[in-house]
C-alpha cells in the first residue's frame, strides 16, 4: 500500500507497511470512513478503510494505466473487455455530470489491461452490489449506484488520509489526487527507458510535444508490457497471478 502512494510523489520505496490490530474497526459500513488524528482510531486505520472500498482498485486502475480521474469515474463495466484485454473509453464524469463523449480523439484510444490489472478489476466486481455490464464501475452506494461517486470525496475522505498514514509527507496546502498517479507513470516509464511512442500510447497525449511522436491508437503487446511491469511494481513481493 506504501509502494502505491509514495509512488504517486515520485518516492517508489517499497517498504513494507506495519500491520495494523485496529485495522477490524474499521467497517465497511461506516458512512464517512476513519479519521486522521481522531481518538477512537490510529492512523492506519485510515489505510484498513482505503483498502475496503473501491477507492483501493480505482487507485490501482489510474496508477497503471494512467487515465484521467473523470474518466475513470465515467467507466461501465461494459466498458471493460477483459477477452480483448483493453479498457474502452466512452465518456466521462465531470463536476457531477456525464459527458457522452471524449474531449478528443486521442482521448477515445482503447486502454491496455493486463492479467493482474484485471484481476483487480474482477475482485472489485464481484465485491460491489453492482456488477452488472450497465452498472458504473464506482458507482455511488448514497445515490443507489444510479451515478458514479465522487471524486472529490475520495479524494479527501480517502485517498489523503491513507497517504499519510502511509507516510507520505505533504506540505499544508499541497495538491494531492489522483492526478499524481498520471505524472507519476509517466516519469516512472520514461526512467525505466521505455520508447517516447509507447508512453505517448498509454497516456493517450495528442500534443506532439508532449511525447515527441505520434502513435497508432491500438492497444500492442509493448503497451501491455509497459503497464505489466508497472503493475509487478506495485505489487508486494508475496502476490502473484495465477
Amino acid at each position: 500500500m506504501r509502494s502505491r502512494l509514495t509512488f504517486a510523489t515520485g518516492r517508489c520505496s517499497y517498504a513494507k507497511l506495519p500491520v495494523s490490530t485496529n485495522f477490524s474497526r474499521c467497517s465497511r459500513n461506516c458512512p464517512t470512513g476513519p479519521r486522521i488524528g481522531t481518538r477512537s482510531r490510529l492512523p492506519y486505520d485510515a489505510i484498513a478503510w482505503f483498502l475496503q472500498t473501491g477507492a483501493h482498485t480505482l487507485t490501482i486502475l489510474v496508477a497503471a494505466t494512467g487515465i484521467r480521474i473523470s474518466e475513470a469515474m465515467g467507466l461501465k463495466w461494459e466498458d471493460i473487455d477483459y477477452q480483448n484485454k483493453q479498457i474502452n473509453l466512452r465518456r466521462v464524469w465531470v463536476s457531477d455530470t456525464i459527458v457522452e463523449k471524449m474531449k478528443t480523439e486521442d482521448s477515445e484510444a482503447p486502454v491496455p489491461l493486463t492479467d493482474l490489472l484485471a484481476k483487480y478489476l474482477r475482485d472489485w466486481q464481484r465485491e460491489t452490489v453492482y456488477g452488472r455490464p450497465s452498472d458504473w464501475v464506482f458507482a455511488s452506494t448514497q445515490k443507489k449506484g444510479k451515478a458514479p461517486r465522487s471524486s472529490s470525496v475520495l479524494t479527501w475522505d480517502h485517498l489523503r488520509p491513507a497517504a499519510i498514514a502511509a507516510g507520505v509527507k505533504l506540505k499544508k496546502g499541497q495538491r494531492f489526487g489522483f492526478h499524481n498517479f498520471r505524472h507519476g507513470l509517466a516519469s516512472w516509464l520514461v526512467n525505466q527507458g521505455t520508447d517516447v511512442k509507447t508512453v505517448q500510447g498509454l497516456l493517450r497525449h495528442a500534443n506532439f510535444s508532449t511525447t515527441l511522436g505520434l502513435y497508432a491508437h491500438r492497444v500492442n503487446s509493448s503497451m501491455l508490457a509497459a503497464q505489466d511491469s508497472m503493475m509487478r511494481a506495485l505489487q508486494p513481493k508475496s502476490r502473484t497471478v495465477q
